[in-house]
C-alpha cells in the first residue's frame, strides 16, 4: 500500500485510490512541509472531521465518510465531486465584509447561503444560480437536494459547537454524487439497481469553518476556509514573524480539546504513519 495511486493533492490533503473499487483514502497533511513539518494540524483535522461526520451519519445526513484508518487517514466512499460548494454565513467576516464594506462581527438576521465555484486555485469565485444552470453544473433537483443537506448539516454543527463554547461564523461545505447500490427486486434478482444521491464530502475541520470563542468574546483567527487558503497559497503553512515561522494549529488543538478528542500527548507526538499500513 506504500505505492498507492494518487488521485489529486492540495496543500492540506492527498487523495489516493482506496482498497475497494468504490472507496478512496483521504490523507491529511500538515500545511508546513520541509524541516519543520509535523505540527500536528493534519492529525487534528482528521480527528475533528471524523467526529463531525460520525454525528451527521448518526442523524441520517448522507456523507461520504466510512471510517478513520489511522492518525492521518480516512476511508471514504468514492463520489463524483460537484463543481459547486456552499458557504453558509451567520456573522459578517472574511471576504463578505470586504466585498460589501460591512463591519466584521455583525450578526445576520438569517444565515446567508452563497455558492462558490469549487477551485481553490481560482480563489473559489462566488457564482449565482444562473451560473449553475447556464453551465449545467447542477440540475434543479440536485441543487435543492444539496441545499437541504447543507442546511441540516449546518444546523447540527452549530449545535455541537455551541455546546463546547463556540459560535459558528461561517461554514464551507462540499458535495458529490454517490451511486448507492439498492437491493434487487424479488421478481428480478439479477437486476443491478442504484440510487444517485447528493452527499456531503471533503472534510469538516477548522479549515472549513470560522469560529468565535464565546468565552473569550473574539473570533479564532486561525480558523476558516479563507484563512486556510491564504496560508496555503501565500505562506505554505506558516507566517514569517521576525525571521521565524509561527504555525497555525493552536486553535485546532483547543477545538479538539473541547470536543474531547485530544489525548494527553501533544499533537506533535501524534504524527502516525505517512502511508496506510
Amino acid at each position: 500500500m506504500k505505492h498507492r495511486k494518487q488521485l489529486f493533492k492540495t496543500p492540506s490533503k492527498v487523495m489516493y485510490e482506496g482498497p475497494e473499487p468504490d472507496s478512496v483514502i483521504q490523507h491529511f497533511r500538515d500545511l508546513q512541509d520541509g524541516d519543520h513539518a509535523g505540527d500536528g494540524r493534519g492529525v487534528l483535522n482528521n480527528r475533528i472531521s471524523e467526529y463531525f461526520y460520525q454525528q451527521l451519519d448518526d442523524a441520517g445526513i448522507p456523507t461520504h465518510f466510512v471510517r478513520r484508518l489511522n492518525m492521518r487517514e480516512q476511508q471514504l466512499r468514492r463520489v463524483e465531486p460537484l463543481p459547486v460548494a456552499v458557504m453558509i454565513r451567520s456573522v459578517v467576516d472574511g471576504n463578505l465584509a470586504a466585498r460589501l464594506g460591512l463591519a466584521r462581527g455583525t450578526r445576520l438576521q438569517r444565515p446567508i447561503v452563497e455558492f462558490m465555484y469549487n477551485d481553490y486555485r481560482l480563489a473559489d469565485p462566488i457564482v449565482s444560480e444562473e451560473h449553475i444552470a447556464t453551465f449545467g453544473w447542477l440540475g434543479p433537483q440536485d441543487l435543492d437536494e444539496m441545499l437541504a443537506v447543507a442546511t441540516r448539516a449546518h444546523d447540527m454543527i452549530i449545535g455541537m459547537l455551541m455546546a463546547c463554547g463556540y459560535r459558528l461564523i461561517d461554514l464551507r461545505l462540499e458535495f458529490g454524487r454517490y451511486c448507492e447500490p439498492q437491493p434487487p427486486q424479488p421478481n428480478n434478482p439479477d437486476e443491478i439497481r442504484e440510487e444517485v444521491r447528493i452527499v456531503l464530502c471533503s472534510d469538516l475541520s477548522p479549515d472549513t469553518m470560522r469560529l468565535h470563542d464565546r468565552e473569550e468574546s473574539q473570533p479564532l483567527a486561525e480558523t476558516g476556509y479563507e484563512v486556510w487558503r491564504e496560508i496555503a497559497v501565500e505562506s505554505k503553512g506558516g507566517i514569517a514573524v521576525d525571521g521565524a515561522t509561527r504555525y497555525r494549529s493552536t486553535a485546532h488543538q483547543e477545538i479538539a480539546a473541547r470536543l474531547g478528542l485530544l489525548p494527553q500527548a501533544s499533537p506533535i507526538d501524534m504524527q502516525g504513519p505517512s502511508t496506510l499500513q
